[in-house]
């Protein structure tokens, strides 16, 4: 051996290797093997490959070995740190692996799994505490009603889903268009009393949204339909020509009506009036023949 010795030139001892040059080799070892990037190991796994195998090189390169096939039986890009603690579990007894190391990472990451549930459970809380309150400021069993009454195929069941959340939810925002809707039912029924009666309710308790088409719509025609012509008029002249929306070609119509219907009372104005003034000419007429013939 000691001509061996005698001719050896240069000497080198390799260390053992840090946390950093640890993740380094690994992923030197991977590029030279073909990876180019396409497979990645998280931080948690090189530490614990590190605190395993003590920085070895012989060690790190079985430790990788052994979780790149367990990374690959799961069919993972990423190797993590239960993939490392599969490939040392397989190595146990192996000389220089530490096996206490795996032990003291489990409970490591006992208080995360702790923080895990404390923060969904915390998430859970908030979202049940927000439903509650969704549900007592917009009513949603008034609003899930209005969602069935839209989708039921007969009109007998939608008028009594209407009429629960006219009686039942007064403070819904869905009230109001429940009102009107059995408003439009009755009327397609033919029972305008019904619809006025409704019509009435829902101007009374939403004084404020009288100037809103559709329900200015439906109240005229209501009106016209009880023959009450003259205030159907006077309620379409409340709504503004520009605000009809969707309505126009229903307002059309309604307000040809209307105008037909003040020519005519214009017209039997204007008879009256000649025939007031006809009276007056022949009253006069009569008074100053009866003071020509007088003594």
């Amino acid at each position: 051996m000691a001509q061996l010795d005698q001719r050896v030139s240069v000497r080198c001892t390799l260390t053992h290797l840090s946390r950093d040059e640890t993740g380094r080799y690994i992923y030197h070892r991977l590029n030279v093997a073909g990876a180019k990037g396409r497979i990645r190991v998280d931080d948690a796994a090189v530490r614990l490959i590190h605190q395993a195998t003590g920085g070895v090189p012989r060690l790190v390169n079985l430790t990788s070995d052994r979780a790149l096939l367990a990374g690959y039986s799961e069919q993972a890009r990423v190797i993590t740190e239960s993939h490392v603690r599969q490939g040392l579990a397989s190595l146990r007894g192996e000389d220089g692996i530490d096996s206490t190391a795996v032990e003291a990472t489990r409970v490591l990451v006992r208080p995360m799994r702790r923080r895990t549930w404390i923060t969904a459970i915390a998430v859970a809380t908030l979202l049940l505490v927000l439903a509650a309150v969704a549900w007592w400021r917009f009513d949603l069993s008034a609003e899930l009603l209005a969602w069935q009454a839209g989708r039921v195929a007969s009109t007998r069941d939608a008028e009594q889903i209407y009429a629960r959340i006219a009686r039942d939810h007064r403070a819904s925002r869905q009230r109001p268009t429940a009102l009107l809707r059995l408003a439009q039912l009755q009327i397609a029924r033919g029972s305008i009393r019904d619809a006025l009666g409704w019509l009435e309710i829902l101007r009374r308790d939403y004084p404020g949204a009288t100037g809103r088409a559709e329900r200015q719509y439906w109240t005229s025609r209501a009106l016209l339909a009880s023959g009450d012509t003259t205030q159907a008029c006077a309620t379409l002249t409340q709504v503004n020509p520009d605000t009809e929306g969707a309505f126009a070609a229903d307002f059309a119509p309604l307000r040809t009506e209307c105008s037909a219907f003040a020519a005519r009372s214009q017209a039997r104005d204007s008879i009256s009036a000649a025939e007031d003034t006809s009276a007056a000419v022949r009253e006069a007429g009569v008074a100053a023949q009866k003071a020509d013939t007088s003594p």
